[in-house]
C-alpha cells in the first residue's frame, strides 16, 4: 500500500506541487520509516539464528553466518549513511535548529557500533516544498553520485555471493542505479532522477524508500533483493 503510494505521489509530481501531495508525501515517508523499523526488528531475531546455530556446530555455520553478517555491516552503514543525509538537507532547508530534528543512537552492524544521528518529524519541516536546496546537496555537491557508488558497491558485493540467476536479477532490479530518460528523451543521470527538481519532503521519501531497501536484508528472508542470504542457511 505505501509503495503504490509512493508511485501516484511520484507520478502526481508532474503535474503540480500542491499542499495535498506535499502532506502526502509526509505520510508515505512517515509508512516507509515504520516500515524500516519493522524490518529491523524481524532481522534482529533472524540473525539470532545464525548464533543460537553457532553455539551447535560452529565450525559449520561459522562460513554462513560470517556472510550473513557482513551483509548486515554494509546494510547498516548504507542505511546510517541515508539518514545523515536526510538530517543534512532537513538543516540546509530548515536551519540547523530544525524543530523537525530530535536527537538519537543508531547502533550499526554485529558490534553495534553507537553512532549518533536524529529522528525527523515530517510534520514539522518548513521547508517541504523547496525545490532547489537538495539539489545544491546531492546533485551540485556530488552527494547523490556518492551515494550511487556506495550502492553499485553493496550490489556487486551481494552478487559475489550468489551465482542464482533469479537472486541476482532481484539484487539488480532492487537496487538499479542505471541512467534514465524523461517524457522528452533528455537522459538523467541517476542522481538527478532522483534529486534534482523535486520538492524537499519528496526527496527524503525517496532515501527512505532507499533505507527500506537496505533493511530488508536478513539470512532467512525470501521476499526481499537480498533473498540469496536463505541459499548460505546449512541444510
Amino acid at each position: 500500500m505505501i509503495g503504490m503510494m509512493y508511485l501516484v505521489l511520484t507520478a502526481m509530481l508532474a503535474l503540480n506541487v500542491s499542499a495535498d501531495i506535499l502532506n502526502g508525501f509526509v505520510l508515505v515517508n512517515k509508512g516507509l520509516v515504520k516500515t524500516t523499523e519493522n524490518f529491523v526488528a524481524k532481522n534482529a531475531s533472524s540473525y539470532g539464528i545464525f548464533d543460537a546455530e553457532m553455539e551447535k556446530t560452529p565450525d559449520k555455520v561459522r562460513p554462513f553466518r560470517d556472510n550473513a553478517y557482513s551483509v548486515k555491516d554494509m546494510a547498516d552503514q548504507l542505511a546510517y549513511h541515508l539518514q545523515e543525509l536526510k538530517v543534512e538537507i532537513v538543516k540546509y532547508c530548515d536551519g540547523k535548529d530544525a524543530s523537525a530534528l530530535s536527537p538519537v543512537d543508531w547502533y550499526i552492524g554485529e558490534k553495534r557500533e553507537k553512532k549518533s544521528t536524529h529522528d525527523i518529524d515530517d510534520a514539522l519541516i518548513k521547508a517541504k516544498d523547496n525545490l532547489d536546496k537538495p539539489a545544491e546537496i546531492m546533485i551540485n555537491g556530488k552527494k547523490g553520485a556518492d551515494l550511487k557508488k556506495m550502492i553499485e558497491e553493496f550490489r556487486e558485493y551481494l552478487l559475489s555471493l550468489t551465482d542464482h540467476p533469479s537472486v541476482q536479477k532481484g539484487i539488480m532490479e532492487s537496487l538499479n542505479t542505471d541512467d534514465m530518460t524523461d517524457k522528452n528523451g533528455t537522459k538523467l543521470s541517476w542522481e538527478s532522477a532522483q534529486f534534482e527538481h523535486i520538492p524537499m519532503i519528496a526527496v527524503l521519501t525517496i532515501l527512505s524508500k532507499l533505507q527500506t531497501t537496505y533493511a530488508m536484508p536478513k539470512p532467512t528472508s525470501s521476499s526481499t533483493c537480498c533473498r540469496k542470504l536463505e541459499l548460505l542457511i546449512p541444510r
